[in-house]
């Protein structure tokens, strides 16, 4: 290993790249993380001849978990049928075709099938992709969700329950006898799962029938998930069950890798061990450490392949195996920059060219700039520049004409547009916000295609700026204390109005586009705009008078709000004297 990495740079293997500007200690959240996985590390690299079992993933999980404090579960047995297990998929984490590949082995040919009637005899949770965060719904999965309200054409009837097959169809009836109101969480888990895993097998066959595949898959990915988020529950089984399903993982991966006449052909049977073991979910914590960043590495040095430094370990959540591989051997150009000096580094632009399909976002068309050669010198007049002292931090843009370190300055920026998302992401009002979302998601998409050039991360540093900055203007905080003053006033039989109101107003802002929210008061005439002055000006309710005010008064008080916030620093601009 030391051939492909600086002694002093390990560390960075077990950090997720856009955290390494924060050092070895970014997830010392959990106290002992890093010395933990440099130990596993050690222990990796000592027994490569060894032939992978379930012992040795747990031994392996052991050590990257020792002494590590904050764990769900620090456990180092696999987890039993009492144990459950999820994770969140975002839009970063997954892709159309992860989302196909997943229906595909769990529904349409699957690699597993399963005992109903022991699942609903033991209470197990058969595994699936629910909406929210780690939630198993009476409103069923993403699939029969969609089926409710984007393909009603094709939503479950009871006549479909009817057709099914005879002994399929009592445990689909046992499932949903007394499912309301059920106190034992696992029980009422279990039986909603297998609901669902029926229904959703039904929806499927009616979509590919109709030719859907591919525009169900589209339509899911499509989804704001960076804002609102999925979850990957995993299936509920005993000990010995999941310790036989890792075993059967592991027997799949030696039977592809022997068989394997190319290195693609090796990448893709290291993709589904990886991934198979990381969606089976086995420990009830420490899953992606283990799987996608130590297991990875493992078997690609076991196999005489280059070791990659993947930009995201939580890409092998629901990306699919074709994109994982592209992962992999960016990651591993990526790591050859941290090679000892007596290495040969791939830096030239002409060996970044020959290697440009690599450089692509996953699943996401390729960069259209030449890329710069990072070994390129820079011009005297750049290298005379004052150096600044650490107290003397600039930010991201500002370094960019010092022109210091061209990996470290585009990282630094890099780093700055995500921080400046999460602020833009907390000054959501509502999840319905789809301007905001469809400009988050965007946007971070373009953060994940790791582009080559400066200009492109300062045009995106200054777009989320501006993006920002409508978002936390005065005017959209008036509006904002509107809102928030109706949805808190005390509800009754005579102020029911004040809650109705706030959504109307809410329902209005989001119809505007980001950039145009601070015209609410401005003298321009603007048809979105004016949507949101007249949700201010709808009626309100004061007790048992009803009163109806007119927008003036409205924007009278909201601009004596503007007035009192901004002081002296932030004077009302001339926008808001509304005539």
């Amino acid at each position: 290993m030391n051939q492909f990495i600086k002694e002093e740079e390990k560390w960075r293997l077990y950090i997720d790249r856009d955290r390494q500007y924060q050092g070895k200690n970014a997830f010392e959240n959990e106290p002992g993380y890093m010395k933990a996985m440099l130990e596993a590390h050690d222990y990796m690299l000592t027994t490569l001849e060894q032939r992978l079992t379930p012992q040795y993933i747990k031994t392996l999980r052991a050590k990257a978990i020792n002494k590590v404090g904050a764990l769900v579960s620090n456990v180092t047995e696999f987890r039993d049928k009492d144990s459950t297990a999820f994770f969140g998929i975002t839009k970063n984490t997954s892709s159309i075709g992860g989302i196909k590949e997943f229906i595909l082995n769990q529904y349409i040919e699957p690699k597993h099938t399963y005992n109903l009637e022991e699942c609903l005899k033991n209470n197990y949770i058969i595994r699936g992709l629910y909406p929210g965060k780690g939630t198993v719904s009476p409103r069923g999965d993403v699939f029969n969700s969609w089926a409710q309200d984007r393909y009603r054409g094709y939503k479950i009837t009871p006549k479909d329950i009817e057709t099914l097959p005879e002994e399929e169809r009592k445990i689909y009836e046992d499932a949903s006898q007394n499912i309301i109101g059920l106190e034992n969480i696992y029980e009422f888990a279990s039986k909603q799962t297998i609901m669902d895993y029926i229904k959703t097998k039904i929806f499927l066959n009616k979509i590919i029938k109709n030719n859907l595949f591919d525009d169900l898959c589209k339509s899911i990915y499509a989804f704001p998930m960076g804002v609102i988020g999925f979850s990957f529950v995993a299936d509920t089984l005993s000990l010995e069950e999941i310790e036989s399903r890792v075993q059967a993982i592991i027997n799949e991966y030696y039977k592809e890798i022997s068989a394997a006449a190319t290195s693609d052909e090796k990448l893709i049977a290291i993709v589904k061990l990886v991934q198979g073991l990381e969606q089976l979910h086995p420990f009830e914590d420490a899953n992606c450490r283990t799987f996608c960043m130590l297991l990875l590495n493992r078997e690609l040095i076991a196999n005489h392949l280059e070791p990659t430094m993947v930009r995201d370990p939580n890409f092998f959540d629901l990306k699919s195996q074709s994109e994982l591989v592209t992962l992999i051997k960016e990651g591993q150009q990526h790591l050859k920059q941290y090679q000892p000096d007596n290495q040969q580094p791939i830096q030239s632009v002409s060996e970044l060219e020959s290697t440009k399909q690599i450089y692509y976002k996953v699943g996401i068309e390729p960069i259209e700039e030449e890329p710069q050669s990072l070994n390129k010198p820079l011009p005297d007049n750049d290298l005379q520049k004052e150096i600044k002292k650490p107290e003397e931090q600039q930010s991201a843009l500002s370094q960019l004409e010092s022109r210091t370190n061209y990996d470290d300055l585009r990282e630094n920026i890099r780093q700055e547009c995500k921080q400046l998302l999460e602020q833009l992401e907390n000054t959501a009002w509502g999840p319905n916000d789809h301007y905001l979302n469809e400009f988050i998601v965007e946007k971070n998409d373009m953060l994940m295609k790791d582009q080559e050039l400066y200009s492109n991360y300062v045009k995106l540093n200054q777009e989320i700026k501006a993006a920002l900055d409508a978002m936390r203007s005065p005017e959209m905080n008036a509006v904002k204390k509107e809102v928030d003053r109706l949805e808190k006033k005390t509800q009754n039989f005579f102020s029911q109005g004040n809650k109705r109101n706030a959504n109307l107003i809410k329902q209005a802002v989001f119809e505007v586009p980001l950039l145009e929210r601070n015209q609410v008061f401005s003298n321009q005439q603007n048809q979105n705009v004016q949507k949101v002055r007249e949700a201010l000006a709808s009626e309100v309710y004061k007790g048992r008078d009803k009163v109806v005010t007119s927008f003036l008064n409205v924007q009278q008080s909201i601009e004596t709000q503007i007035k009192i916030e901004s002081q002296i620093e932030n004077p009302p601009s001339e926008s808001l004297k509304m005539k």
